[in-house]
């Protein structure tokens, strides 16, 4: 689905962050990305999703090169990013938010049934849709987050240390969301996290090493 290919990525060109990567992410699985910082991390998130351009090698979706794809369409439609603390605009309801997003998507139109109706299967109820989005709690926004980036169609999932200090409790309410998103609609999922706990509950555990990914 995603493949790595020699992917080198360089600060100023002397702080290397990737050299010479080779790694393939396939759908339907569920990864944990661990290791290294979070600022390399980050780097490895935004190289995957083809927010930037690595200094060497290629990134191919489906064996095609990101960088041949019709303008934005790959970060548009194929890669959803959720950082650690979700955009969102803090005086509009969650459901307002999503729509924007659907919006700067494309979608010409709104269903907002639809909408409701993913809120719901996360577990957020059309009450708590209608609420402004910094009413809700930590991981209710990352739900509203990631049913934005379900809605709109991305098949790519980068999950970026979602929710610090989460509870026990929440965090395998995290996993079990993100595992079903992998198991049963295909997608393929990765998780950055600096917790080896929640690594080693994913299907492949990835390791951001000396610049390899191993």
């Amino acid at each position: 689905m995603i493949q790595m290919e020699k992917v080198t990525f360089q600060f100023n060109k002397n702080v290397t962050i990737l050299l010479d990567c080779d790694y393939t992410f396939s759908a339907g699985t569920f990864y944990s990305l661990t290791g290294s910082t979070d600022v390399a991390r980050h780097v490895c998130f935004s190289v995957i999703g083809g927010f930037v351009e690595p200094d060497e090698g290629c990134v191919r979706y489906y064996e095609e090169d990101i960088r041949d794809l019709s303008e934005n369409t790959f970060q548009r439609n194929v890669t959803g990013i959720i950082l650690e603390h979700p955009h969102s605009i803090a005086y509009l309801s969650a459901i307002e938010n999503i729509s924007i997003g659907l919006d700067v998507a494309g979608f010409k139109t709104r269903n907002k049934e639809k909408i409701l109706s993913q809120l719901a299967e996360f577990g957020i109820s059309s009450e708590m849709a209608k609420k402004k989005i910094t009413t809700l709690s930590g991981i209710e926004q990352f739900k509203v987050a990631l049913a934005r980036e379900v809605l709109i169609g991305k098949s790519v999932l980068l999950v970026e240390n979602p929710i610090p200090d989460i509870k026990e409790e929440t965090c395998q309410e995290m996993i079990t969301l993100l595992k079903s998103l992998a198991h049963d609609t295909g997608k393929c999922v990765i998780l950055a996290t600096d917790s080896k706990e929640i690594a080693k509950q994913a299907d492949e555990i990835v390791i951001l090493k000396n610049g390899k990914l191993i």
